[in-house]
């Protein structure tokens, strides 16, 4: 046996234990490397490789300490400055020629959020400021510059207590175009039909047709039509051809379902009221 290092007192070590040591060494040379690699190459190489060794165990210690120097992930504390700043807060309000505001509770805090459009180089863009600081911002698709697009107010259309903006998105000679902008997750969409194009519906009459719609408030819209029938003017009262069609909101998307067709007189018509939407007006 080695004598113990310099510095270590000498320690009697039973025969029983003696046995012990020896039969513990031939185990731990039978698993050790055929090639004989003592247990400096054991530790140079247990970085890439595992060894059940008794050379491996021993430079556990300094294999540790460069393994997490090279691949260990640095801990980020909860408390190290300020939380991030939302996403929301950091967006610029497009160039462009800005309308007149309007006020609406888009997350429903109670607080008036201030809405407006935007008219850039290209199209037009709705911009709410909410009250907590955030801006959040959505462009109108396929309404063109030369357009015209205002945002007429809030309405809750889906009964949930908070403000949805209904938006005018262009103006004919007699009909202008409605549509639908919410807010969720820090972002505005803008309602769009199953097939993904825009949610948009035409309100205004001529002497011939018209189309009407209602928003009740219950997370539905409801679209009614007329058109006169060709002739039926000639000799009396004018007779039209009306319709409904009931539409469903879910989540962003707006499903229309079959609705009901009725011949309408001229009464009939001029009791419709094109644009019902809680307390706006156009």
């Amino acid at each position: 046996m080695r004598s113990a290092p310099s510095g270590r007192a000498n320690v009697s070590v039973p025969p029983w234990a003696v046995a012990l040591l020896a039969v513990c060494a031939l185990l731990l040379g039978a698993c050790s490397p055929s090639d004989g690699v003592g247990a400096d190459a054991a530790t140079s190489s247990s970085t890439s490789t595992t060894r059940a060794t008794s050379s491996t165990v021993a430079s556990t210690s300094s294999s540790s300490s460069s393994t997490t120097s090279s691949s260990t992930l640095p801990v980020t504390s909860s408390s190290a400055g300020p939380p991030p700043t939302s996403a929301c807060r950091q967006r610029a309000v497009p160039s462009g020629e800005v309308s007149d505001s309007v006020q609406a509770d888009l997350d429903g805090d109670d607080a008036p959020d201030t809405v407006y459009t935007v008219q850039g180089a290209v199209g037009w863009t709705v911009v709410a400021d909410l009250a907590d600081g955030d801006r959040v911002m959505v462009e109108l698709v396929g309404v063109d510059r030369r357009s015209f697009a205002r945002v007429l107010g809030g309405a809750d259309i889906m009964g949930e207590g908070t403000d949805d903006l209904v938006v005018v998105t262009s103006v004919g000679a007699y009909t202008e175009q409605i549509g639908f902008v919410r807010l969720a997750d820090c972002e505005l969409f803008e309602l769009a039909f199953d097939d993904s194009s825009p949610a948009r519906f035409l309100t205004g009459a001529s002497i011939s047709n018209g189309e009407a719609l209602v928003c009740p408030g219950d997370g539905t819209l409801e679209r009614y039509f007329f058109s006169l029938i060709p002739g039926s003017d000639d000799d009396g009262e004018p007779e039209f051809d009306g319709g409904f069609e009931p539409f469903r909101i879910e989540g962003n998307v707006v499903t229309g379902y079959p609705g009901d067709g009725a011949s309408l007189t001229l009464d009939d018509v001029a009791a419709i009221t094109l644009f019902d939407c809680l307390d706006l007006e156009l």
